[in-house]
């Protein structure tokens, strides 16, 4: 049986932490599902959402930020002054402990913690997060760089990339055409509020065409 521990291990420790991914490993989980976004200078760090948002972030002297910046607009160094392991939903519960002072992991860090798990066989889902209206790198760019830090560490043939994206997945054949991908879909009408909050028409691909994309791309798994 396959145990997906989703961006760690979420519900005992905050989510896309070293904690939560620590925690998911020692749990003896065999498969793991993180986000990975491009800090201003080209760093692969893992986090969900495409801002600092105030769900996941407080700055280390406990201010609070008046608009939440990108990730992609912050450089690792100013990233690493937000704390990301002090947050609760007080209406869930969750995470049920928080690490005060965790900060946001490099993708190579996280890789890096199988390591200390020498028998588990670890398979990874990495969700790589883009959007032109938001992006300041290139979609090959943000592609290279991910690609090149899971490589580093042995693991492409254990990972599968996921993404709404379907530029970034074509972009992933490109470049590894046995690259195993996952193409996301998501309703238009989940996404009223981001476009609201943009004040933009966030344009995907009709639910029609969607087998079409998925044989064109060779995508192993297709996740409405």
């Amino acid at each position: 049986m396959k145990i997906i521990g989703h961006r760690g291990f979420k519900a005992e420790y905050p989510e896309n932490t070293l904690a939560s991914f620590r925690h998911a490993f020692a749990c003896g989980i065999n498969a793991v599902e993180l986000d990975v976004h491009l800090t201003l200078d080209r760093q692969v760090v893992v986090t969900h959402d495409f801002t600092l948002s105030h769900r996941l972030f407080t700055h280390r002297s406990g201010k609070r930020f008046a608009v939440e910046p990108l990730i992609s607009e912050l450089p690792f160094t100013d990233l690493r002054f937000y704390d990301c392991g002090n947050h609760q939903n007080h209406k869930t519960g969750f995470p049920r402990n928080q690490v005060v002072g965790e900060q946001v992991p490099l993708l190579a860090e996280v890789l890096a913690l199988k390591n200390q798990y020498p028998d588990l066989a670890i398979e990874w889902n990495v969700e790589i997060k883009y959007a032109d209206i938001l992006g300041l790198h290139p979609r090959e760019v943000v592609v290279e760089k991910v690609l090149a830090a899971i490589e580093e560490y042995g693991e492409l043939d254990k990972t599968t990339i996921f993404s709404f994206d379907v530029e970034v997945l074509r972009r992933v054949k490109k470049l590894m055409p046995r690259q195993r991908i996952n193409f996301l879909y998501e309703a238009k009408s989940l996404l009223v509020p981001l476009e609201q909050w943009l004040d933009v028409d966030i344009r995907i691909p009709d639910w029609r065409h969607c087998r079409q994309i998925v044989d064109e791309l060779g995508a192993e798994v297709f996740s409405p």
